[in-house]
């Protein structure tokens, strides 16, 4: 199965998503899953980072600015490097030293495709209030999406959502978030016009060869039928049996 996967899957998960490179912005590990999904250089540099809620706002807002990816280190003692620009913080989480985040972030600022740059944002993650939202449905990105949770939020109207997508599970892991949104919509029509919209056929085809998280359902599932054990949590992601976007990357995937 991994052999099909990586002799037909990979170059038809490049095929589909059309024309060249592509830059994913997202405030977590969503843009950079990508990348490693479809085996290509990170072209955003906020994969392997996170940005908070009311930050990410701003730092879209502001993304044409000249100085938008000015960055500089935030002084103190953290557990990771942490570093700003004019419009956002921004946490390298995956990083070791500041110096190695620093570099990754040049780095990956210089293959920016703007001539295809895509947004997502996620309304599930805590600290977004509905100015957020306002603000979010008044840039009217055209490559937009925003996952929205499978629940209510308090304060929160999902009513009118500027390319808002409703995800039937939900997980703060951003990188898993990706192999969900995966299963939720057809993830490479929405690459290739900016749209979103449903397939039974990329579905069928996302589980066959491209879905993470299936060996470690069809792994529960055998556990339940024939030893009986089960784990606290009704969603793999949840529970991290897949731990995508909270695993430690090596120094050689910083690039």
């Amino acid at each position: 199965m991994k052999q099909l996967r990586a002799a037909v899957g990979l170059p038809l998960d490049r095929w589909l998503a059309g024309r060249g490179p592509v830059t994913i912005i997202s405030e977590d590990c969503w843009g950079g899953e990508f990348c490693r999904a479809v085996g290509c250089a990170y072209t955003t540099p906020l994969a392997g980072a996170f940005i908070l809620s009311g930050d990410y706002l701003r730092f879209l807002e502001n993304f044409n600015e000249p100085d938008a990816f000015q960055l500089r280190p935030v002084a103190g003692v953290h557990p990771y490097p942490i570093g700003c620009t004019p419009y956002a913080t921004i946490h390298f989480m995956h990083a070791t030293t500041w110096a190695d985040a620093a570099a990754a972030f040049s780095r990956r600022t210089a293959r920016l495709r703007r001539d295809r740059l895509f947004f997502k944002i996620d309304f599930g993650k805590s600290g977004y209030t509905q100015r957020d939202v306002d603000r979010w449905n008044k840039l009217n990105l055209r490559n937009g999406l925003a996952l929205l949770p499978p629940g209510p939020r308090i304060g929160l109207d999902f009513s009118q959502v500027h390319r808002g997508w409703r995800m039937p599970v939900w997980t703060y892991d951003g990188a898993a978030m990706f192999h969900l949104s995966r299963r939720a919509f057809d993830f490479h029509h929405w690459l290739r016009t900016g749209e979103l919209r449903c397939s039974s056929w990329t579905r069928a085809l996302n589980f066959i060869f491209w879905d993470r998280l299936v060996p470690s359902e069809l792994k529960r599932q055998i556990r339940m039928v024939f030893f009986g054990e089960e784990t606290a949590g009704a969603d793999p992601a949840v529970r991290r049996r897949v731990p995508l976007g909270a695993r430690r990357i090596s120094a050689a995937a910083l690039r």
